[in-house]
């Protein structure tokens, strides 16, 4: 995993867990998180993975720029939320607590 950064929202949900809107547009607020990175060679085996929980949950996979520590821009698959649901609630914060 990688620190960084991404555009976006941030919603709280009953379910203990967080989700993302307009990942990766100028008008969303800077979140802080961590990059995912699959092992060489395993990167196909991860995305099934992951598309299988979150896909199931109702999120929607988007590729869109993320900001590394050092500032370097990259490509990365995000999961989120089209439209915000009736049981989430904004987010205060920038960085979902682990």
């Amino acid at each position: 995993m990688l620190p960084a950064r991404v555009q976006g929202r941030l919603f709280d949900t009953p379910f203990g867990y967080p989700l993302l809107t307009k990942a990766g547009r100028p008008e969303g607020e800077w979140l802080e998180g961590c990059l995912l990175l699959a092992r060489e060679g395993r990167e196909e085996e991860l995305e099934e993975i992951v598309d299988l929980i979150e896909l199931e949950a109702g999120f929607a996979k988007k590729t869109v720029k993320v900001v590394l520590e050092d500032d370097r821009e990259v490509s990365a698959l995000v999961y989120q939320f089209d439209e915000i649901p009736p049981y989430a609630t904004p987010f205060a914060d920038s960085c979902w607590p682990v």
